[in-house]
């Protein structure tokens, strides 16, 4: 699977990034995940913490490493945030150790509402 950004010679036609900025955020959150495998888990239970966030993505710090193209499923462990679960895709490494890039496939309201309030009371990257 390939990434189409653009097409070059007569029509030179470019896509702009939809990427929003990852914004820092401060504590952390604490998360629980799984790595799925064809909508089953195939490795589950490790804890780790989102450190950076967008409404389409995060950075997770864990020292068990996932790797990219995975499909994961996480918990927010956050008494503040509503209970509720949400699908991403592991898109990198992250650029820090012990850690990795996802970008969310799925997320239900309540998540999205709590993960909107984190990203704006944090920090710009």
């Amino acid at each position: 699977m390939f990434e189409v950004k653009g097409i070059a010679g007569r029509h030179a036609l470019s896509l702009h990034a939809t990427e929003l900025p990852m914004t820092a955020i401060a504590p952390a959150i604490p998360v629980r995940y799984t790595v799925l495998k064809d909508k089953h888990v195939e490795h589950g239970g490790f804890g780790g913490h989102l450190t950076r966030l967008s409404m389409q993505g995060a950075e997770v710090r864990s020292a068990i490493p996932v790797p990219p193209l995975s499909n994961v499923k996480l918990w927010i462990l956050d008494p503040e945030a509503a209970p509720g679960e949400l699908y991403a895709k592991v898109v990198e490494r992250a650029a820090v150790e012990d850690g990795f890039t996802i970008r969310f496939t799925s997320v239900g309201a309540d998540v999205a509402r709590y993960l909107e309030r984190r990203t704006a009371t944090g920090l710009p990257t």
